[in-house]
């Protein structure tokens, strides 16, 4: 998230997020998702729609890195969280191209290549040993 928000407005919804009852929620699988989920539903205002969908994708990898089985607590992603032999998968839509043509997500040399706008359907697989792989399909 520091590739797509400054650190003075991350220290600000830091803050508001350790103030809020969603701190203390327990519909996530993970902390970090949870500020995720509080950025991307309590205060999407303060950042731009791409970096709304990176802090998005960044709450999915981190639900799913954590191992739970729990369904997703993304209201748009409800539905698509699969299990198959072991390996949990799940799919989102984005309306800005998140992740690079290699899947890397945002970082100081690749930035503005994602940044454009380009609808894409992401998947993101947390495999049977644990390891997490997001693989993009861009949409015409």
């Amino acid at each position: 998230m520091d590739k797509v928000c400054d650190l003075h407005t991350l220290t600000e919804l830091t803050e508001a997020f350790t103030d809020s009852d969603l701190f203390w929620s327990s519909i996530v699988r993970w902390l970090a998702e949870n500020f995720c989920l509080f950025v991307s539903t309590r205060r999407k205002d303060a950042l731009s729609s791409f970096a709304l969908e990176v802090v998005r994708l960044s709450g999915v990898v981190s639900g799913l890195r954590s191992g739970s089985l729990q369904y997703s607590p993304w209201p748009e992603n409800a539905f698509h969280l699969d299990v198959l032999d072991g390996s949990v998968r799940e799919t989102l839509a984005v309306s800005h191209q998140v992740l690079d043509d290699a899947g890397n997500l945002p970082n100081a040399e690749n930035l503005e290549l994602v940044r454009s706008v380009r609808f894409q359907q992401i998947s993101v697989v947390r495999t049977s040993n644990g390891r997490i792989v997001a693989v993009s399909e861009r949409k015409a």
